[in-house]
């Protein structure tokens, strides 16, 4: 079974099928003297593909300001584009425990 990290995000694949099930950091108890950040389950059975989309999307959604449609995209890839150097990493390190 796959489980690929981040700070924010946890994926973990769906016993052997293509699939994941996607958790997100989400905080507990906002603003109140008792908050706390947990991982709650977010969509379950999802491709991989779906996950970056959700990830991606969830990142830029904590941007408060007004950008452009350009500005966005060129965020949008900057996000993907650190999710598949975590997936890289990941795959290196498996490769070196093989």
């Amino acid at each position: 079974m796959i489980v690929i990290k981040d700070s924010d995000f946890e994926m973990v694949q769906v016993k052997t099928s293509p699939f994941f099930n996607l958790s997100i950091l989400t905080p507990i108890n906002e603003g109140k003297e008792n908050e706390r950040f947990e991982m709650k389950l977010f969509g379950y059975g999802m491709t991989f593909e779906q996950c970056i989309r959700e990830v991606v999307n969830l990142k830029l959604s904590r941007i408060d300001k007004t950008i452009t449609v350009s500005e966005y995209i060129k965020l949008y890839a900057e996000e993907v584009n650190k999710i598949e150097r975590l997936v890289q990493t990941i795959d290196k390190k498996e490769e070196e425990n093989d």
